[in-house]
């Protein structure tokens, strides 16, 4: 059910009197703003239903693809591949952090994130990612649902009050599809759990960079579900480790599908069809460690260099999720020093003397027999000086690795790292 503006905000208003330590307050709007209180997509934002192709939805402009391809792939293949176990972390909500602390800051190292115009790349993410795509069909055999969607936002959060939002500058964003939350230093993290969980019904917790001083953060949010009707072909018994797990088979010898499909030097890599999204398999060959495998650089080669080809096989089910994996490095050693964060949101007689303390992600992605379903939480933490928040990360052992990147119309969305099922 949509609910109205006036709605929105006056249980947002009720939200913040919910206690005297916590002054949240969500400002977002009124005609683009990409937050929600409930389950359903924004009320204006850009989405479309009852389509009869998903190709139909407005895309990224090609210089975005060309970074998520690009610069913002190179900094998550860059993590993933210093991790050990297994791990996921999304380009997606990489890039909209980013792009939001860069739409407000100054002398921010824009085009080194692969973003030309903050403010404008950040507002074409948000629309082209704000989408519900339902479609119903009467067939013999009962009714065939296919239902695919995504949601991303971008919030900023003030914490304590030496940097406080000016309200007329914070006014003069809402049609750039920035909100903001103020919040005391005791209940930040309250009050974005609240933003992320109650009213944009994430499941994933958000990433706590524990601050202990007033500053800034900048919130990147992601998610998205692709149901396939009647559930994607498996094959029960299909191996794996010598293990057996369920899996997602294609093509037989009788048979074979049509893939795209790249064999590199240490690696071979494949797309699979999802339903409106689709999935891209890097694998290791059998003398190689997946160590020795760049996913950035396969994944580049695959997208160049691939062709169709004939095959069969299977792809094994796998569910990941990875809290607070820690990006800081990543998007410090790109900053020159010389940047003044929040200079569209702090009034100006504020003392801007903010400098990154933490960068963290939450992300969590499963690929099963009805689809991919995937979220992430991208937080970046602005304040005087605060160390970067701990991370755990699950190490297991493995004989046979892949990487797995999911895809929405030839962008990495969310990237895969399998050890072990």
């Amino acid at each position: 059910m949509k609910r109205s503006p006036i709605f929105l905000l006056s249980a947002l208003c009720l939200a913040s009197c919910a206690g005297p330590a916590s002054s949240l307050s969500v400002f977002s709007s009124d005609s683009s703003s990409p937050l929600s209180s409930d389950s359903s997509l924004p009320i204006n934002a850009k989405y479309v239903y009852n389509l009869p192709k998903a190709d139909k939805v407005q895309k990224l402009p090609s210089e975005l693809v060309n970074a998520l391809r690009g610069p913002v792939m190179d900094d998550i293949a860059n993590a993933i591949e210093k991790a050990e176990g297994n791990i996921v972390l999304s380009p997606a909500s990489y890039l909209l952090s980013v792009a939001g602390l860069a739409s407000v800051s100054s002398a921010f190292p824009a085009a080194s994130f692969g973003l030309n115009d903050a403010k404008a790349n950040l507002k074409d993410m948000l629309e082209a990612w704000n989408f519900e795509y339902n479609y119903r069909k009467e067939t013999d055999y009962g009714t065939e649902e296919d239902r695919c969607a995504f949601e991303a936002v971008v919030a900023h959060q003030s914490v304590g009050d030496d940097y406080r939002f000016d309200p007329k500058k914070r006014d003069a964003l809402v049609d750039n599809y920035i909100s903001t939350i103020e919040s005391s230093v005791a209940n930040y993290h309250e009050d974005a759990e609240h933003l992320f969980h109650d009213l944009l019904c994430y499941t994933i917790p958000v990433p706590d960079p524990k601050l202990t001083q007033d500053g800034v953060c900048t919130y990147g949010g992601f998610k998205m579900k692709d149901c396939v009707p009647g559930g994607l072909r498996t094959r029960d018994n299909a191996k794996f480790l010598l293990k057996r797990v369920s899996a997602h088979s294609f093509g037989s010898i009788s048979y074979p599908e049509s893939l795209p499909y790249y064999k590199g030097e240490n690696y071979e890599a494949f797309r699979i069809k999802v339903n409106h999204t689709s999935m891209v398999i890097v694998l290791p060959s059998s003398t190689s460690s997946i160590n020795q495998v760049s996913v950035a650089s396969a994944y580049a080669e695959f997208i160049d260099k691939s062709a169709s080809a004939l095959t069969m096989g299977y792809v094994p089910y796998f569910h990941l999720r990875s809290e607070e994996e820690d990006l800081t490095a990543l998007v410090g050693s790109k900053l020159s020093g010389q940047e003044r964060f929040y200079d569209a949101l702090l009034p100006e007689e504020t003392l801007n003397d903010l400098s990154l303390a933490s960068v963290l992600q939450t992300s969590d992605f499963e690929f099963n027999r009805d689809g991919v379903s995937g979220e992430s939480i991208t937080v970046l933490a602005v304040v005087g000086s605060a160390a970067p928040g701990e991370h755990e990360v699950i190490t297991l052992n493995v004989d046979r690795p892949f990487y797995a990147i999911a895809e929405k119309d030839g962008f990495p969305l969310f990237v895969n790292r399998v050890n072990s099922l």
